[in-house]
């Protein structure tokens, strides 16, 4: 029970409560207790976490949060000792409560700030680790703390929440890896599976390696090609999943014999089969490969579809060519096994089978391989064995004299270049011809020349009919051959029953040869031209003085030769020649030719452009496109080029397809042949030679071509005066019988609406032309019959 009472001090009046017995201490005074601070207390931390925030800047920032609290942390590597400062007990309205509830608020701040931190365990044995450490240190960095704990088969990694999260889904990968690593060394099986390599490139297609890395990412699969081997590198049900996939994908493959030429299936046995089957197969998405057997070859796909694509494509890219062999000489040659590898490294290159080179027993080489190079490399094998095969070819010359001239004054225009080509040279006497042994493309260099020769000398014929004419000719045989080598002739007696090329002869008949040397074209060489200039007075002078020049009235006299495949001729009034003959273009020996070219400028395209390009050789394909303007050419154009192993300048023209007439393709034809025309006369060429222009593939009428061209021909000396062009040559294939007959009709066409001198002239005997001459200022004098049984003439004037 309590009493309270007053007392008055001082005239104040002051309250107290008396002391309490169950107090058991004054209340206030001197005796009143002091406040204490509280007790300090320890927060347990993971020893990773505790290394972690006994770092010097995690420490501070952990001191200086708590501060706020009136709390002192003190670390060690597993607990954090929460202390009180004692500014708690300096605080102004301090009560019993405030310091009883201090320990609460402290540790709820500290675990508060502790929440901002984690660390994690990763399970781990002692082999995992020393396979993983480097790895799992260089992944843990500065950002955390690592500590393995071996013995419990653990590793702790502590630091900010953000980078533990981070490296923890890192450093787990990088266990479960080497843990399998270390499961698959233990464990870890290799088989193999024989495979062939087109089936492995089958199964490739299907996804053998894309299926099984994305489910099995550490399966190995791997492809020995030397020992066509499927290597399965992983744990055991890995492997056996792929080998049932293996299995089951072969079940389901089709198969479908080839019947293929002996040659191809001899290319496609020697070619890398894995590389052809991609080349052909897989790069145009097909799945399927080739694979020899005994039974020939064997296409496997995985359908049906798959092995139809196949067929098809292995068909249309392969090809096989044969080339004859007329000389198999040839092929032991050194230019010829220089020429086979030259084309087997340029075809070849790149480890890549593309074409082959073999000897068959018919004496042929057989191209096989891909398509376009089986062309390529057949043009060029067939190209040289052609050139330098050997063979005999003969040279027709009019007459005996001219043949006797060319042994004996004209050696030195053809001796030297014979020898130096190999080349032999026998003359004939019956034919009369000029036969020449060698490499085929100098034979023909060699042929061009005689026939040049030959066209160059003038020949003519005397028939004497007189007692005593051949026995005086016997008698003064060497007299008159020193007198006609002063003047550069031969005469040669006939015998009777001797007949020349030109035309059957039943009575002696002396024959004059005269060199007149009539100059052949060279655009690009002066020398050439000043000898043209000069040759021609030198003609005249030969002839007479009279204004029956060579030019004119001797070409009026000329008549085809049927040995030289020559079938009409015609003149204008201009003295200009023109002579319908049956041959091959590039064997003309004019001046220049002309040749038909597609619009492409290949000249591998067309009759007559592939007859010339093998002739001349392959430089000519690359003067022909660097002669065109900027590569390209138009219908119409005419360009001018040398003619390399052909002596022959070349003219190439353009032409369009035939069009009905509905076209400018007429036109076109008539403008062509006037440009040649015009050009020929401006190179100071002497002698052209034209193929039947548009005859071919162009499709041109026939008639209207022979029509046209004659025409044009005709008409060109109308219109200006000729000073060099003397002699225009048609030449047609024998062959193209159509052709012929239409240019044969129009030629004697021509020839009876000019009143056929020409033909007419043609149908007079020697005789006739003999005594037509007399009354004429001639070469020949007047024959006199000075004693019995012997006559004279005079020769020259």
């Amino acid at each position: 029970m309590s009493c309270r009472g007053s007392t008055t001090y001082a005239k104040r009046w002051s309250a107290y409560i008396r002391y309490q017995q169950a107090l058991g201490t004054a209340l206030y005074g001197t005796d009143r207790p002091e406040w204490k601070l509280p007790e300090a207390f320890t927060e347990n931390l993971h020893p990773a976490l505790g290394k972690f925030l006994l770092q010097e800047s995690q420490l501070a920032a952990i001191s200086a949060q708590m501060q706020a609290q009136f709390c002192q942390v003190e670390f060690s590597t597993e607990h954090a000792k929460l202390r009180p400062l004692p500014g708690l007990l300096k605080q102004k309205g301090l009560t019993a409560n405030r310091i009883e509830g201090w320990r609460g608020e402290a540790s709820q701040a500290f675990r508060s700030i502790v929440a901002r931190y984690r660390c994690f365990e990763c399970p781990v044995s002692s082999s995992v680790w020393k396979a993983a450490e480097r790895e799992i240190r260089q992944a843990v960095s500065e950002d955390a703390v690592l500590l393995p704990n071996l013995p419990n088969g653990v590793v702790a990694i502590a630091g900010l929440a953000k980078d533990v999260d981070r490296i923890q889904k890192e450093v787990e990968e990088m266990v479960q890896r080497a843990a399998n690593q270390l499961e698959r060394e233990r464990d870890g099986v290799s088989e193999e599976m024989v495979m062939s390599p087109g089936m492995h490139s089958i199964l490739q297609q299907a996804g053998l390696q894309s299926v099984f890395t994305q489910t099995y990412p550490a399966l190995s699969i791997t492809y020995r090609s030397d020992t066509q081997r499927l290597v399965l590198s992983g744990l055991p049900t890995e492997v056996i999943m792929v080998k049932n996939w293996v299995l089951e994908k072969k079940l389901e493959m089709k198969q479908r014999t080839l019947d293929l030429e002996p040659d191809l299936l001899g290319f496609l046995s020697t070619a890398n089969s894995e590389e052809i089957s991609q080349k052909l197969f897989t790069s145009c998405g097909v799945s399927a490969v080739y694979k020899m057997e005994n039974k020939g070859l064997v296409l496997v796909g995985a359908s049906e579809e798959a092995l139809s694509k196949a067929d098809r494509l292995l068909k249309e890219a392969l090809a096989f060519q044969s080339v004859e062999v007329e000389d198999e000489a040839v092929l032991r040659k050194q230019e010829w096994a220089k020429l086979k590898r030259q084309l087997m490294e340029a075809n070849n290159s790149s480890g890549q089978s593309t074409v082959s080179i073999q000897l068959s027993h018919q004496g042929c080489v057989t191209v096989t391989g891909f398509r376009k190079a089986v062309q390529d490399v057949a043009d060029s094998l067939s190209r040289f064995l052609n050139q330098h095969s050997c063979v005999e070819e003969a040279v027709p010359v009019r007459t005996t004299a001219i043949l006797i001239f060319l042994q004996e004054h004209k050696a030195t225009d053809w001796r030297q270049r014979a020898d130096a080509e190999e080349v032999s040279v026998r003359f004939q006497d019956k034919k009369p011809q000029v036969v020449l042994g060698g490499a085929r493309f100098r034979v023909q260099g060699l042929k061009r020349l005689f026939a040049q020769l030959d066209a160059a000398l003038c020949t003519d014929r005397l028939k004497i009919i007189k007692p005593g004419a051949r026995k005086y000719f016997l008698e003064k045989k060497q007299i008159i051959s020193i007198m006609m080598k002063d003047k550069k002739c031969v005469v040669v007696l006939q015998e009777e029953g001797e007949q020349e090329e030109e035309e059957p002869m039943t009575q002696a008949v002396k024959t004059v040869v005269a060199d007149v040397r009539r100059p052949m074209l060279s655009q690009s060489s002066p020398e050439a031209e000043q000898r043209r200039e000069e040759t021609v007075p030198q003609a005249a002078e030969w002839n007479s003085p009279s204004e029956r020049q060579w030019s004119s009235a001797d070409q009026s006299r000329y008549k085809p030769s049927e040995s030289m495949g020559e079938l009409e001729a015609l003149h204008t009034k201009e003295g200009l020649l023109i002579v319908l003959r049956k041959g091959n273009i590039e064997d003309a020996s004019t001046d220049v030719i002309v040749n038909t070219i597609s619009v492409d400028l290949d000249l591998r395209k067309g009759a007559v452009s592939k007859a010339i390009l093998q002739a001349a050789g392959p430089q000519l394909q690359g003067a022909v496109r660097d002669q065109a303007r900027r590569g390209e050419a138009e219908y119409g154009d005419v360009m001018h080029t040398d003619g390399f192993q052909l002596k022959s300048d070349i003219f190439h023209t353009i032409c369009p397809f035939w069009n009905d007439g509905a076209g400018q393709a007429e036109q076109t034809l008539i403008n062509t042949v006037k440009t040649c025309l015009r050009d020929a006369e401006k190179q100071k060429a002497r002698s052209l030679a034209f193929p039947a222009i548009g005859t071919g593939n162009l499709g041109f009428p026939k008639p209207l071509v022979a029509k046209t061209m004659l025409s044009e021909v005709q008409g060109f000396g109308h219109k200006r005066a000729l000073t060099h062009l003397r002699k225009v040559v048609f030449m047609v294939h024998p062959s193209d019988t159509q052709t012929v007959e239409c240019f044969v009709r129009e030629f004697r066409g021509q020839a009876q609406r000019q009143g056929g001198p020409s033909r007419k002239h043609y149908g007079q005997s020697q005789q006739d032309r003999f005594h037509s001459s007399q009354s004429e200022q001639a070469f020949f004098g007047q024959v006199s019959s000075p004693t019995l049984g012997v006559h004279s003439m005079g020769i020259g004037h």
